[in-house]
This record gives C-alpha cells, sequence and structure tokens, in this order.
C-alpha cells in the first residue's frame, strides 16, 4: 500500500473520534500531481514544502482546520500535518486516546523570540508502521499540529529538530 492510501485509510478510521480531518488530495502522493490552485509549494534540493491556500475545509476537536502542510521528499508525499488552534490541543489528545489507546508522551523546550525557555508537550501513537504525532506548539504558539507519517520519517523529524537545539531548546 502506497504512503498516501495508507495515510487517507488513518485517516477514515479516525473519523468517527468527532473530529473530520481534510482528507489529502486523492493525486497528491506525487508532487507533480498536487494542484497548485490549492497548495503553496517551496523547493530546497529534494524538498518540497507544500501549504494549503486559505482555510482547510475539515475539522479537529470541534475546531477548523487552520492549514494543511505536506511535506515530499524525491517527489513523493512523506509526511501530512494538519494545523489547529493551540486551545482544542487538550481535547484532541483525549480524542485520539480514546480511539487510539494510550500514547507515549513527552515535551521539548521551545525558544520564541525574547520570550524564553517554555515546554512544548507532544503525544505519539504507533499504528502498523504509521506514526500520528500531535505537538502543543506549531510554528507559533497559538497553533497546534498533527503529523501523520511513516515510521522512518517519524525518526527523521526528530533528528531534525534534535540537531536545531541549542542549550536544550530549539527555536519555534
Amino acid at each position: 500500500m502506497n504512503r498516501l492510501a495508507a495515510i487517507i485509510t488513518l485517516l477514515a478510521c479516525w473519523s468517527a473520534a468527532a473530529a473530520t480531518l481534510p482528507q489529502v488530495p486523492a493525486t497528491a502522493s506525487r508532487l507533480a500531481d498536487l494542484d497548485r490552485n490549492l497548495f503553496k509549494c517551496g523547493t530546497v534540493e529534494n524538498r518540497a514544502e507544500c501549504r494549503s491556500q486559505g482555510r482547510a475545509a475539515g475539522r479537529i476537536a470541534k475546531e477548523p482546520v487552520v492549514a494543511m502542510v505536506l511535506f515530499y521528499r524525491d517527489e513523493t508525499l512523506v509526511r501530512s500535518v494538519f494545523a489547529f488552534k493551540e486551545d482544542q490541543f487538550d481535547e484532541l489528545v483525549g480524542l485520539l486516546t480514546q480511539q487510539l489507546g494510550t500514547p507515549e508522551s513527552g515535551s521539548e523546550g521551545l525558544k520564541a523570540g525574547m520570550g524564553g525557555v517554555f515546554e512544548n508537550r507532544y503525544y505519539v501513537w504507533k499504528l502498523n508502521g504509521r506514526i500520528w504525532f500531535v505537538e502543543q506548539f506549531f510554528e507559533r504558539i497559538s497553533t497546534s499540529g498533527l503529523w501523520i507519517m511513516g515510521a522512518a520519517e517519524f525518526e527523521a523529524l526528530q533528528a531534525e529538530r534534535e540537531s536545531m537545539r541549542f542549550r536544550g531548546a530549539r527555536d519555534l
């Protein structure tokens, strides 16, 4: 089963949990097939990051999804992120725990400008080779993120984040 099909299958299984995530476009497993009217992409070497234009359709914990971000490596979809309002973080974690079981949890130090270091809580569910990773702060303090990816991509993401740490914290 290709990565996109696995993501769509997981999203379909989870939709019964009172959250209706926007679906990753069916033709988006290859970067060349992504609808550039819906997503704006930036590329560096063999990597691309594509963000939904305007509000993504769908809801997380009763609130609209703020944005969908798709990550490609060598023209193939490897990670999807659904951004939502941070004040819905605990509710989403509760919904996912009911649906997917008890997650692994942890936290990391984040820096936001001159505001010092603060805690970014996260939860990880591992299901059939897929990782569901929810973090309290995604790109800004008002936004949380639900990441869906394969186990190898999760390890790559963690390695990227570790390389960005300075004195135990990374920039938001």
